[in-house]
């Protein structure tokens, strides 16, 4: 059994440097986490923002790793004659502000192959095997709360259209899927949000156990079973 110890010298001084980024907190519940499906981690989103779990040196990495890919990938696409439209002319990302629900995309892109359309354009980062579960599955049973932004992104800036990039960290593997402009899932899902908002108190659990897979992985999963 090897035990992982703490980084030294220039590498401490590397995580030392991501841990003192100053991150500003949201005051508003995201397009991103709509589609979860407990009610109680999108109300803990909302509600209880400075109880999601610390942002430390190491995920920094990822998060950073990701907009890179993402701005990589934007340049590649430009280069090849498609038009993408990644931040505003003031410099700020594409989105919407509806009351206390906000989302900003990764941009819009015009003139693929596939077609004359515009699309919604979401680039997402994997590792293998999440990113063999898009690849097999696709983006609505893989990962829904993927496919609800989307879906909420294209109500807001009138889309039909999403094209949606999955790159593999791992391999440097693409995968790519259209997705289509579903209304009734977008209302839905933005309505629900709208709800959990206005609520005071915690909605009830979906899962029974804090061993369901899903708890495993909420940021809120402490706090929701504390009691």
């Amino acid at each position: 059994m090897t035990t992982e110890l703490p980084p030294q010298g220039t590498l401490a001084m590397i995580d030392e440097e991501l841990r003192q980024r100053k991150e500003k907190k949201r005051s508003y519940l995201g397009a991103s986490v709509l589609g979860y499906a407990c009610d109680r981690r999108v109300w803990y989103h909302y509600h209880l923002p400075e109880k999601q779990t610390p942002v430390g040196a190491r995920l920094r990495r990822i998060f950073d790793m990701g907009h890179m890919i993402e701005e990589y990938l934007v340049n590649i696409l430009t280069k090849t004659g498609m038009i993408v439209w990644d931040k505003k002319e003031d410099g700020s990302q594409f989105g919407f502000v509806d009351g206390e629900i906000a989302g900003h995309c990764d941009g819009i892109i015009k003139n693929i192959p596939e077609s004359s359309k515009p699309h919604l354009l979401e680039i997402k980062t994997m590792n293998k095997n999440s990113f063999s579960k898009v690849k097999k599955e696709g983006v609505k049973l893989a990962f829904h709360h993927y496919f609800v932004q989307m879906q909420v992104y294209m109500l807001k800036l009138k889309l039909e259209k999403a094209l949606f990039i999955s790159y593999c960290k791992d391999n440097s593997e693409l995968y790519q899927e259209r997705i289509d402009f579903d209304p009734v899932a977008a209302g839905h899902y933005l309505n629900r949000g709208k709800e959990l908002v206005d609520k005071s108190k915690e909605p009830t659990r979906k899962f029974k156990s804090s061993a369901y897979f899903e708890c495993k992985f909420c940021p809120f999963r402490e706090e929701c079973w504390k009691c």
